[in-house]
């Protein structure tokens, strides 16, 4: 390459890079201009709407053009998982014929009892199970229980986010220009983004919330399932037969039952529960003494060998339970009764 040519490039070369600096003045020249312009319409816009930009809410890292899209829901709005309610326990009194006439149905009755208090007794249930007998109104008869099924202490759950609190956008008004629409509507965006983010951070709040609520009650129920199930543990075994009467003092054991029941009120609902043949064979002290069951069902395992003993034994009874304000008397006479005790102590629940 000759002289002369080295210095023509170079000499090109220089023009060139004036070029390029006097585009890069002017596109800097033309941004600025952009702004300014910016600013002036900005400025309009804002004293169209009696104010300034300040007070619409000056943009912030979150509020730029990339963020003006509402937030995408991650969290499902749910409800506050509550503390479920707890309510008194039933008050079951349970009478076992423990005469001679039904030697042959006691462990029948016994076993039958077992399988239906196992499949319903409920927390704070209060059980009291005695034996008909000679002496049916001693409390010495009475073998179960001194105290009701245990009941755990609901836990505390965790506490309920707060409402956010929502902007309020801007409202249209058809005396703006151009101009000033376009900045309300990219104000109110903003806002919407910002309101959208308030609102799904509250429901994950929830979530999260909800989530320890339902564990903790989901330990709380895990206590109070191995609560019941220790007490019927200790209660079981007591169902073997006790001793034997020649006598069957039913009306007794009745007045009995209805003292304690009576003095047990809070509970609801309150049954009465015989197994027994229903022959009674004395009546003692106790034959013009009227037991009071106002307020108690009466469940009656009914034991007979003759359709006609069943329905003469059931119409005296049911006199009498009528005579002493029973609420309901319900009569069993099937083979297997268990499954229809279960289904009538568990109907009442709902």
């Amino acid at each position: 390459m000759t002289k002369a040519n080295h210095t023509t490039r170079r000499t090109i070369r220089a023009a060139l890079k004036k070029i390029r600096l006097g585009l890069a003045a002017q596109a800097a020249v033309i941004g600025l201009l952009a702004v300014v312009g910016l600013v002036v319409a900005t400025g309009a816009a804002a004293a169209r709407f009696g104010g300034s930009w300040s007070e619409f809410g000056a943009p912030t890292p979150n509020s730029v053009p990339a963020t003006l899209a509402p937030a995408v829901p991650t969290c499902a709005l749910e409800d506050p998982v509550a503390v479920p309610a707890v309510s008194l326990g039933r008050a079951l009194y349970i009478l076992f014929d423990g005469s001679n006439s039904y030697r042959l149905h006691t462990q029948w009755a016994l076993d039958t009892m077992t399988g239906v208090l196992e499949a319903t007794i409920m927390p704070d249930d209060r059980l009291s199970i005695s034996w008909i007998g000679r002496d049916s109104a001693d409390p010495a008869n009475t073998f179960c229980c001194d105290l009701p099924v245990p009941q755990v202490a609901l836990p505390v759950l965790p506490q309920v986010p707060a409402l956010p609190v929502l902007e309020a956008l801007i409202p249209a008004n058809p005396e703006l220009s151009s101009v000033a629409e376009t900045q309300r509507k990219q104000h109110n965006a903003l806002i919407t983004a910002r309101n959208s983010r308030k609102q799904e951070d509250y429901q994950c709040a929830m979530a999260r919330r909800n989530d320890e609520a339902l564990l903790l009650l989901d330990t709380w129920h895990s206590e109070q399932t191995a609560a019941v199930d220790e007490f019927w543990r200790a209660v079981e075994p007591s169902f073997t037969p006790g001793r034997r009467d020649s006598v069957t003092n039913i009306r007794e054991a009745i007045y009995r039952a209805s003292t304690v029941l009576q003095e047990d009120k809070k509970r609801s609902p309150r049954y009465l529960i015989i197994l027994s043949d229903m022959v009674e064979t004395e009546k003692s002290n106790f034959a013009n003494v009227s037991p009071d069951l106002s307020g108690v069902t009466v469940l009656v395992t009914l034991t007979c060998t003759r359709a006609a003993d069943c329905e003469s034994l059931k119409s005296h009874w049911t006199g009498l339970f009528e005579q002493w304000s029973a609420k309901n008397v319900i009569y069993i006479q099937d083979a297997y009764p268990e499954e229809q005790l279960i289904d009538l102590l568990r109907k009442e629940l709902k």
